[in-house]
């Protein structure tokens, strides 16, 4: 049994979206790693670094999008914003 870590983050625009899965595409691409983008809006991609290692999964949704699946999943989905500036 492994442990995931998982990181959750917004972004306020597609095209901050579309940069970041870029760079992440580009790094796969340099490290020679296999990697998938799976949804048909291109906000979702995943990499494999290592057959021995856990994927890194990269998928933007809306918080409609995620309501919406919590919902027909049955799960209680609750959001706590943290401070975004931590210099102090």
């Amino acid at each position: 049994m492994g442990v995931t870590i998982h990181y959750a983050l917004g972004m306020s625009n597609t095209e901050t979206v579309k940069a970041v899965l870029k760079r992440a595409k580009q790094d796969a691409e340099a490290r020679k790693w296999p990697f998938l983008e799976y949804s048909e809006d291109g906000l979702s991609l995943i990499v494999h670094p290592h057959p021995e290692c856990e994927s890194l999964a990269f998928e933007f949704k809306t918080w409609r999008q995620i309501k919406e699946e919590a919902s027909r999943e049955g799960w209680h989905y609750e959001h706590e914003s943290l401070p975004h500036d931590f210099a102090g």
